[in-house]
């Protein structure tokens, strides 16, 4: 990172089922939203926020962000407001990116939503082919950064 942009702060975002409800194919599923943000190197819990949300969206495979964006935007809305000197730098979500079958997943829409870089990280990799002419570009260049082509 840039001199005085040193990594700080790292957070995650899940939501997570209970267990009874997880198999059900219900139209409302109780679930916790959670946000925890690390210090960093040291890795220590600095912030933990949670919320129980009533999901209404059922689950559709890609569609993820329709149902758990707004539950997570909000808990780091909040944080951002409260909290602001504990915002982090970096959100990792746990869903696609833009290595998501239409380009943009959970973590991009929250990065929207919040105004925070995010990263997807996706329990399962889907079938998802870059263009071979797609570039991945840095977000910011920095020292060695180069272009990288898709294969």
């Amino acid at each position: 990172m840039p001199p005085g942009r040193e990594l700080r702060l790292v957070a995650g975002v899940d939501v997570s089922f209970f267990s009874s409800e997880a198999a059900a194919i219900t139209t409302e599923q109780r679930a916790i939203a959670t946000v925890v943000v690390h210090s960093f190197p040291a890795l220590e819990v600095v912030y933990t926020a949670h919320q129980e949300v009533v999901l209404s969206t059922p689950y559709v495979a890609g569609f993820l962000a329709f149902r758990e964006a707004a539950p997570l935007a909000a808990l780091l809305r909040r944080l951002q407001t409260k909290h602001p000197q504990l915002a982090p730098q970096v959100v990792l979500v746990d869903g696609s990116g833009v290595l998501h079958p239409a380009g943009f997943g959970l973590a991009c829409h929250l990065g929207v939503l919040t105004g925070l870089p995010t990263v997807g990280v996706a329990k399962n990799v889907r079938a998802t082919a870059l263009r071979a002419d797609a570039a991945v570009e840095p977000v910011e260049t920095l020292p060695g950064a180069k272009r990288v082509r898709a294969a």
